[in-house]
């Protein structure tokens, strides 16, 4: 599975620029030129808040969402890399989202873009 969701990110990086969010990005990625990966984190309490909000769940449901799709992705990663989602060294930007809104996050993205392609 890995290999042929590489092979479709490659291709449709190869046409022209792209977001891709999640899906091993940072290990597909990180030997093209201008590539930029960004890890996007919050406080497990923020997390909770936002699924409860957006998935309209109870805390618990939001804690065993959270804990369920977090499980999973590490042991994506670590199926095909030695390495661990949440290792900084994997990521150009690390994004705390505690006390900053969506718009706050493209802001300081296209920030970081900006001051880092000059």
């Amino acid at each position: 599975m890995f290999e042929t969701e590489k092979r479709i990110l490659t291709e449709l990086a190869s046409q022209s620029s792209c977001v891709v969010a999640g899906r091993t990005g940072f290990m597909v990625f990180r030997e093209w030129p201008n590539h930029l990966n960004i890890f996007i984190q919050a406080s497990m309490e923020h997390r909770i808040k936002r699924v409860m909000r957006r998935q309209d769940v109870s805390e618990q449901e939001a804690r065993d969402i959270i804990a369920k799709m977090d499980a999973s992705r590490e042991a994506y990663i670590k199926k095909y890399e030695e390495t661990s989602r949440y290792d900084t060294r994997n990521y150009q930007l690390v994004i705390s989202m505690d006390d900053l809104s969506e718009n706050d996050a493209v802001e300081v993205i296209m920030d970081y873009i900006n001051r880092t392609s000059k």
